[in-house]
């Protein structure tokens, strides 16, 4: 047995339930497809294969090679979690367990022994870091631009190998997607939507303006309008976003991701 499934066994028993789960398991597999379909969750039919399929066009070689761990900031024992996690992979102390921003998740790969960590940062900018080097991965010019050959590119190209239906992609770029959309809410005009709505039912000045008290800018009610729509629009991303990521772990919230770090 090598040492990381060694480390996979061990991880196992510390009971992290739901925050942990073997991608590429005929349990796992076989729950989400035949799991009931509430309204607001993607089919699971758009997001995996059944493990039959992919095993007659791949054979089984990528089973139980890729694991996604969830570390949850508020769960009553994530502290303890934390720590027993960092004892099985000493190599995430310096991620986990240091004054830096906690990775939301953490993928496992077994096939290539490699560990990366992947969370939202200061400005919700997302870092996708190798445990082991400690240097960062650029998954997105990896996947497009760099040239080939390129360290990313053979990173992404060697990391994703058995990943047949391109899970660690999907969980990065809606990770990603939901950082872009946390910041761009949080640099709206107006503080929140709620006050854009308030701001509705306030007199308009000579000017025929709405005056925002807090900050004093005055605003047109088209303009307050136009406000709100973005709002909604960002709030329709960030939902589509979330049910990727909730798709792995319906338990995460878009509290649980956003750093608020500006």
């Amino acid at each position: 047995m090598s040492e990381i499934q060694d480390q996979i066994d061990k991880l196992k028993k510390l009971n992290l339930g739901e925050n942990l789960i073997d991608c590429y398991s005929a349990e796992w597999n076989s729950k989400k497809l035949n799991a009931p379909l509430e309204k607001w969750q993607i089919p699971a039919s758009e997001m995996i294969t059944p493990l039959k399929d992919l095993d007659d066009e791949y054979g089984t070689e990528y089973h139980h090679h890729l694991y996604f761990l969830f570390m949850d900031p508020y769960d009553k024992e994530a502290h303890k979690n934390h720590k027993n996690i960092c004892d099985v992979f000493p190599e995430l102390s310096d991620l986990i367990l240091a004054n830096k921003h906690l990775p939301n998740f953490i993928i496992i790969n077994t096939k290539v022994e490699k560990i990366l960590c992947i969370g939202l940062g200061r400005k919700n900018r997302i870092f996708i870091i190798d445990a082991k080097t400690k240097k960062s991965i650029d998954f997105d010019s990896a996947n497009s631009t760099a040239p080939s050959g390129s360290r990313n590119a053979d990173y992404v190209a060697e990391f994703t190998k058995l990943d047949h239906d391109h899970l660690v992609e999907d969980l990065i770029s809606n990770l990603d997607l939901t950082g872009s959309s946390f910041y761009e809410e949080d640099h709206m005009p107006i503080d929140n939507q709620d006050v854009a709505y308030e701001l509705l039912d306030e007199p308009v000045n000579e000017d025929g303006k709405i005056v925002h008290e807090d900050d004093g800018e005055e605003y047109t009610k088209e303009e307050i309008e136009e406000i709100i729509k973005e709002y909604d629009k960002l709030h329709d991303d960030q939902d589509g976003y979330m049910k990727v990521i909730n798709f792995f772990f319906p338990q995460c919230e878009p509290g649980d991701l956003n750093t608020g770090d500006y």
